[in-house]
């Protein structure tokens, strides 16, 4: 009836879980998928589209609208001697000087921008796939021990049921493996829900339950720092604050123009004279107005020294998170090789407490105790091992390393 009732936990918990675990994709494939479904991909255009504004303004043959200048004069309404005059032409902007230059940097930095944002995305979606995976991971680890767990301990009460039937034990020492029993059923019932949980968060997130092959990665080296993504990104913000505060110098005062047009001015004289004109325009910068640009100048500076100041604090802050990160891989690397140890020593004391046990010389809780401290050493083992790996990972996450 036991053996019944354990393959009936059995059957419904894995056909939820297990048999529909896949792993079989590989990790660009899934980020591929993950990174078109993050809010983020949105800013990629935006920032494309400011690139394309920026350098399309830069190469405009004049920096501003073309005025055309119509004009008419008479004496209807004073002498009335029929004199009128007609003017028209057209004034157009023209650079200044550094105008054209700043604004095609203010483009180059976009175009930074924009790829150091795309290499930002890739490293956001590896830092989400990577906790996907891994939450998964050791969602299944558990779910897989418990599994085994359930298992041995219904091996167990079985080699105790029939030990009691045949009157070489009493029957508290069958009570209490099945006691061990339910708790063994409620563990793997436990660890089958928190892997369908996980499974269906990772479907919901890419949309399909195919895990990447869990080969560990191999760890970045720690000198990537000129490469990182965010440093990237500051220098780019750094690169586009300096082109606008450039840009704001060069436009402190208003394009100079150019005027051309003709004139023609008649009377009832016989007069009808025409003549042609070229007006060159230069404006003067008033003290009030130059008060305003240095104000504009002062905030643009402001923010230019805020980005130069969190580039140098992420520079100063990046070789103490790797070191970090370093340490958390020593750390799980010894927790490892001590939860080995500890499984060894574990097996060896229930080789000896079933010796014991089959002697009379030990209770049934000895047995149990030594049983259960193996199953939790197994584990343990098992997750240390796992940790190393997600440290290894976190360190590369850290480095700036995506898929």
């Amino acid at each position: 009836m036991k053996r019944v009732l354990l393959n009936t936990l059995l059957g419904s918990c894995l056909l939820s879980t297990t048999a529909q675990t896949v792993w079989a994709a590989d990790y660009p494939t899934l980020a591929a998928t993950l990174q078109a479904t993050l809010p983020e991909q949105a800013l990629l255009a935006n920032t494309q589209q400011l690139q394309s504004a920026a350098q399309s303004y830069a190469n405009q043959t004049l920096p501003g609208e073309v005025t055309v200048k119509l004009n008419h004069e008479n004496d209807a309404l004073t002498d009335n001697k029929a004199k009128q005059t007609w003017e028209a032409g057209v004034e157009f902007p023209i650079w200044r000087s550094g105008q054209a230059h700043s604004q095609d940097a203010l483009a180059q930095a976009y175009q930074n921008l924009f790829l150091a944002e795309q290499q930002q995305l890739k490293l956001l979606t590896a830092q989400t796939l990577r906790d996907l995976v891994w939450q998964t991971q050791t969602a299944k680890i558990k779910a897989h021990f418990s599994q085994k767990a359930l298992e041995q301990t219904q091996a167990l009460v079985e080699m105790v049921t029939q030990r009691v039937t045949q009157g070489e034990n009493p029957k508290l020492d069958l009570l209490l493996a099945e006691k061990s029993l339910f708790a063994a059923q409620s563990d793997f019932a436990t660890a089958n829900f928190e892997l369908e949980v996980a499974l269906n968060t990772y479907q919901a997130k890419l949309n399909t339950q195919a895990l990447p092959d869990l080969l560990p990665e191999q760890q970045a080296p720690a000198d990537l720092l000129e490469q990182h993504p965010q440093r990237l990104k500051l220098q780019a913000l750094i690169q586009i604050e300096t082109a606008k505060l450039a840009a704001l110098k060069a436009n402190q005062q208003s394009n100079p123009s150019v005027y051309v047009g003709g004139k023609n001015e008649q009377s009832n004289q016989g007069v009808n004279d025409t003549f042609l004109i070229a007006q060159f325009n230069y404006p003067l910068q008033l003290d009030s107005l130059a008060g305003h640009q240095k104000v504009l100048q002062a905030e643009q500076q402001s923010q230019l020294s805020r980005l130069q100041a969190e580039l140098r604090r992420f520079e100063q802050n990046h070789p103490l998170d790797l070191f970090r990160a370093q340490q958390a891989i020593f750390s799980a690397q010894t927790q490892q090789q001590l939860s080995e140890q500890q499984l060894t020593h574990a097996e060896k004391t229930l080789m000896l407490a079933k010796q014991s046990y089959f002697l009379g010389e030990t209770s049934i809780q000895n047995l149990l105790i030594s049983q259960q401290t193996v199953l939790e050493q197994k584990l343990a083992a098992r997750l240390a091992k796992t940790k190393t790996f997600m440290a290894i990972a976190d360190f590369n996450q850290i480095a700036g390393v995506a898929f």
